[in-house]
């Protein structure tokens, strides 16, 4: 942990913020490892369509994707939401 801290620090010294125990998120903490890619992936675009206020716009842009492959996306996995 201590050489992973010292890699991975961005100053000369290594602080509280670098030396962090969490890898890998588990079951407990909300991350069901028996989800498919595609099953994870649909939950997460509803998750920011939702927080979004259902707009594929800002949606798409949070997700870092062309709307025209969100709007793919939500049509094969049968979403719907506002065109805004």
């Amino acid at each position: 942990m201590i050489e992973r801290a010292v890699l991975l620090s961005r100053q000369g010294r290594l602080e509280v913020r670098d030396l962090r125990f969490d890898s890998v998120p588990s079951e407990g903490a909300g991350y069901n490892l028996d989800l498919t890619l595609n099953e994870l992936e649909r939950q997460h675009i509803e998750r920011v369509l939702a927080a979004e206020g259902g707009s594929v716009v800002r949606a798409a842009k949070r997700l870092q994707i062309p709307r025209s492959s969100l709007y793919q996306k939500m049509k094969r996995y049968g979403l719907t939401m506002s065109r805004s």
